[in-house]
């Protein structure tokens, strides 16, 4: 049997991923009012929007399971996100014309 003690949420964890987090929203919004370019805006954007999904599901989704099985899901999934993220965005930013 788990104590309580075991299972009590370790509050140093919590708020060092909010507060990576808050970094990383505020990078991102950076990134974004910064004169980049589209195509070179909307990667960086989406890039830094993919770490911090990775750090929710790290820190607190509990992906942190070892076995190869599960890293190589994870790596999947980013892929997965970041291609359908950023591929519509380039399409769009190159057949729209900016205003």
């Amino acid at each position: 049997m788990r104590t309580s003690a075991d299972t009590a949420p370790d509050t140093r964890r919590h708020v060092a991923t909010f507060a990576l987090q808050l970094v990383l929203m505020l990078a991102t919004v950076a990134v974004a009012r910064l004169d980049l370019g589209v195509r070179l805006s909307t990667t960086a954007v989406m890039l830094l929007a993919a770490v911090n999904a990775t750090v929710v599901a790290v820190a607190l989704m509990g992906v942190r399971r070892d076995g190869p099985l599960v890293r190589m899901l994870v790596v999947l999934t980013l892929v997965v996100i970041i291609g359908l993220l950023v591929w519509p965005a380039w399409d769009t930013a190159t057949r729209v014309r900016v205003f």
